[in-house]
């Protein structure tokens, strides 16, 4: 039965380093949505290290920063089904921590398992990988840029400038949404394909505490650049403020670096 843990983080971790005898870095993007009564997950793991990742559709959430254990890189590729576990109440909120378990056909038998710090609970939610269809490994390509972000507390435009490759974005806050307040944050922009960050090509916006998303058009999980602040540290999840939205169109326009 996968179920809520009552290990802490520390306990996790010293568990698995136990168990396998590779680890490299990752981090994770964890969705939920309950629409319509219908419940949805989805899940992205980037190990950089080893340059793998993994995607089960929407490539968006918040991103416990952890480690993925495995036992031989050969294992991880292809499609896969997977369990997320989270500790539960009996553990103290800035000890906790979510753990996702890789599995082929049977139950129990993991292959790799990723753990990750949650102080902030960002997952509350149980996924049980015999119920779920999983999702795949694939070689992680990326194309990674500096960024800045900036807003003035007085305007409602917000521009991510990447300096090294002479390309920007921006975009209004839609109605409603604008706190007032200024933005500057430093971070990193990674696309899968810099193509996607032509000028005159528009984007929706998935704007959240921790990281600004950019699709193509709403409902394509195919993502066109997400942003990451640099301040993101053991799952901060107010890096980017107090704004959060989705807009309903093509709010960003990419453009070359204007001087």
């Amino acid at each position: 039965m996968v179920q809520a843990t009552p290990q802490n983080y520390k306990q996790a971790y010293e568990q698995r380093l136990e168990k396998y005898s590779e680890s490299a870095g990752a981090s994770a993007l964890f969705y939920f949505s309950d629409a319509n009564s219908k419940e949805e997950q989805g899940l992205r793991i980037e190990a950089p290290e080893i340059m793998k990742e993994f995607v089960d559709k929407v490539p968006y959430g918040r991103d416990p920063v952890g480690t993925l254990f495995y036992n031989s890189i050969d294992d991880i590729l292809g499609k896969t089904k997977y369990n997320v576990i989270y500790s539960d109440s009996s553990v103290p909120d800035a000890d906790a921590c979510v753990i996702v378990q890789f599995f082929g056909s049977t139950q129990d038998k993991f292959y790799a398992e990723f753990v990750g710090k949650d102080p902030a609970r960002t997952v509350w939610w149980i996924v049980d990988g015999t119920q779920h269809s999983g999702g795949s490994w694939n070689p992680l390509s990326l194309v990674t840029s500096t960024a800045y972000v900036y807003k003035r507390s007085t305007e409602s435009n917000v521009t991510i400038s990447l300096n090294p490759i002479g390309k920007q974005v921006s975009f209004d806050v839609p109605s409603g949404f604008d706190t007032g307040k200024s933005v500057s944050v430093w971070g990193n922009l990674s696309t899968n394909n810099i193509s996607k960050l032509a000028k005159g090509t528009k984007s929706v916006v998935n704007y959240n505490n921790d990281r600004i998303v950019l699709y193509p058009e709403n409902g394509n999980t195919n993502m066109t650049a997400v942003f990451i602040p640099l301040e993101t540290r053991a799952s901060d999840v107010r890096a980017l403020g107090d704004m959060r939205f989705t807009s309903s169109d093509q709010i960003a326009l990419w453009d070359e670096l204007q001087d």
